[in-house]
């Protein structure tokens, strides 16, 4: 049963683990995630329980150890950037994809309503949790830092729940584009890297936890596929919550309208909230980055990824450089 406190927050199905009511007061207090996906419940699973329901294309990741690799990769691609070979770059770095075990899963609705876990029928969409998998995670990461296990435990649970809650929020405000269309690897390298920027975007206020908090953050992600961990690139250009979500809105309004036309730079003024100026705001954000990391990568924006993003056709193939873009610049502060 739900517990008391305004009705709680997690719903214990099957997980040996029990949180109280200051663990979900913790997740969710001044939490601006918990504020737009109030009503997407949030259930605790064991690790059998997690494995058996989640989405395959939910549980695929690209291992750190490939992170050569996908260098290699994209180095070639962008000496001679071409649109016609998107596609297959992006399919022999999605070849590199292998099954992770889940701390927690988003689960919209699709052909069904409704989801049965461990003999329960849950309405979608819903949040699954893993504590006693989060709780392994705190005990790793305490010992890296040096924390106990319960300084990193609420922590992370925070985050684990706020990565979730961006997915959920992502489905909403795509009308469930990006959920279906999750299984392609562009999607999912841009999807992950906006979830981990809107969990490291929402911390807790006080200044002593919210330390502590990034520690964990940064330790925890990489602990996890390169999809996640390329967030990382970003966080010198969304530092605010204003920020990030203007980057979700600017993702999912061109998730709904992957085939239209790009009109940068004929229309340098779009008349219609449709037409956001994606091009503009990227390359703008793009340009920054590279001139930070260094000379060499800011001449290789100007002569490489700005060409190309200039010369894309529509919105789709916008997120899929974008996606490359986002892997080639972790690559790039990884080596």
């Amino acid at each position: 049963m739900f517990m008391s406190l305004g009705g709680g927050l997690f719903h214990n199905i099957d997980s040996r683990v029990e949180l109280d009511e200051r663990a979900w007061l913790y997740s969710t207090a001044r939490s601006w995630t918990y504020t737009l996906t109030h009503e997407v419940r949030v259930y605790l699973v064991s690790p059998d329980t997690m494995d058996s329901i989640c989405p395959s294309e939910r549980v695929t990741g690209i291992p750190v150890e490939y992170s050569e690799r996908i260098g290699s990769i994209l180095d070639d691609f962008f000496k001679n950037p071409s649109l016609q070979e998107i596609d297959r770059v992006l399919g022999e770095i999605e070849g590199l994809s292998r099954r992770y075990p889940a701390l927690g899963v988003f689960i919209a609705p699709t052909s069904s309503k409704t989801i049965n876990v461990s003999g329960e029928t849950i309405e979608l969409p819903a949040i699954m949790l893993c504590p006693e998998r989060i709780l392994n995670e705190a005990r790793v990461i305490g010992k890296e830092l040096g924390l106990d296990e319960d300084k990193v435990f609420r922590p992370l649970l925070r985050i684990v729940l706020a990565h979730e809650q961006a997915h959920a929020l992502s489905w909403k405000m795509s009308r469930g584009e990006t959920y279906r269309e999750y299984k392609k690897m562009y999607v999912r390298v841009i999807e992950e890297a906006l979830a981990q920027m809107v969990a490291y975007t929402n911390p807790p206020r006080r200044v002593s936890s919210k330390g502590v908090y990034e520690y964990v953050m940064l330790a925890s992600t990489k602990r996890q596929p390169i999809e996640y961990d390329t967030w990382r690139t970003l966080i010198p250009l969304l530092e605010d919550r204003l920020d990030i979500f203007t980057y979700l809105y600017m993702y999912t309004t061109m998730m709904t309208t992957k085939r239209v036309a790009l009109l940068y730079p004929l229309i340098p003024f779009p008349p219609h909230p449709l037409y956001f100026p994606v091009t503009p705001y990227l390359l703008r954000t793009l340009h920054a980055y590279y001139r930070m990391l260094g000379p060499p990568a800011h001449i290789f924006f100007h002569e490489v990824i700005e060409p190309v993003m200039k010369g894309l056709r529509n919105t789709e193939d916008l997120l899929k450089i974008h996606a490359l873009s986002l892997l080639h610049t972790y690559t790039l502060i990884t080596r």
